[in-house]
């Protein structure tokens, strides 16, 4: 997969407290152009403050799929993770420009949260940030209105060019913070396609801004759906087909191999090897029910 930087200028999200009339009251309001951020946040994988002069680092947590912040805190600065993700040049802030001589730290006030570095080469980037504040009522209701840029996607063509896209998702706050897949599932939705396939545990809705096409594709086709697009399998078991620039909603799931095996232990026991459980996730994620490494499916109280 190619890769495009990917950045989130700001970010703003409001609670709207029914009645719909009544004025929303602000949850967090984040530009991320400083040194520093003023809320809290995890921070997975790339992302980073291209002004950060946070000088935090991720750390491995035996998570094969992702590396998380030790704790909600600072975003480190993009400076500050190069030997730990990065392990290559950093593409300039503002101007994109990649090479020997650094650009970065962008001016304090100018910068933005980058997610992926997009260097020349620098494929299956990812990164994210999920809040570190107080959950909120899920009948609240939200607004969230977000900037962002991508630049210096490196497939040389047009539609689909780079990969892949972003996302913004909510989730079960009761849940440790996580994410989902690479690839088309935008950190969201399990994978069919990218391993270890676990989707976002505690997943309840998402948006994604799919620049390069399989946000949206999945292993079989909408029932009724009349498009011309053919299921080329990228991500769960049903979608509307591969078609870049396209901005779309999945809904909740939580298919990971620690949510299948906590919820049903005798169906996905903890003896199973690493490529057991991730072919068990990845059929599951593939069919829409419960199967096996082998791709048979399971019954649990009757039921598959």
């Amino acid at each position: 997969m190619n890769t495009k930087c990917l950045i989130a200028a700001t970010a703003t999200i409001l609670a709207a407290i029914a009645p719909l009339t009544a004025r929303a009251q602000a949850l967090l309001s984040e530009d991320f152009t400083g040194g520093t951020n003023s809320n809290s946040w995890y921070s997975f994988n790339g992302a980073c403050l291209t002004a950060g002069s946070s000088s935090g680092s991720i750390t491995s947590t035996g998570n094969t799929s992702y590396v998380i912040s030790s704790g909600p805190g600072q975003i480190p600065s993009c400076l500050s993770i190069v030997s730990s993700y990065y392990n290559q040049n950093l593409v300039g802030g503002q101007n994109g420009v990649s090479g020997s001589t650094q650009t970065l730290p962008d001016p304090v006030g100018q910068g933005a949260l980058r997610f992926t570095n997009g260097a020349p080469g620098g494929y299956s980037q990812n990164g994210a940030i999920v809040s570190g504040g107080a959950p909120f009522p899920a009948g609240a209701g939200i607004q969230v209105t977000f900037k962002t840029v991508t630049y210096r996607g490196n497939s040389g063509g047009a539609g689909g060019d780079g990969a892949d896209g972003i996302s913004f998702y909510m989730m079960d706050g009761s849940q440790s913070p996580n994410l989902g897949a690479w690839g088309g599932s935008l950190g969201y939705t399990c994978s069919n396609a990218n391993p270890p396939y676990n989707g976002l545990i505690g997943g309840y809705l998402a948006v994604g801004v799919d620049e390069y096409g399989n946000f949206l594709n999945g292993a079989s086709l909408m029932p009724g759906y009349g498009g011309s697009n053919s299921a080329t399998g990228d991500n769960t078991a049903s979608g509307y087909g591969y078609k870049p620039g396209r901005i779309g909603m999945r809904g909740a799931g939580s298919i990971a191999w620690t949510s299948l095996s906590g919820t049903y232990p005798a169906l996905f026991p903890s003896s199973w090897t690493t490529p057991q459980q991730q072919a068990a996730v990845r059929n599951t994620c593939r069919s829409g029910v419960l199967e096996d490494y082998n791709g048979t499916q399971l019954t649990y109280n009757g039921s598959t």
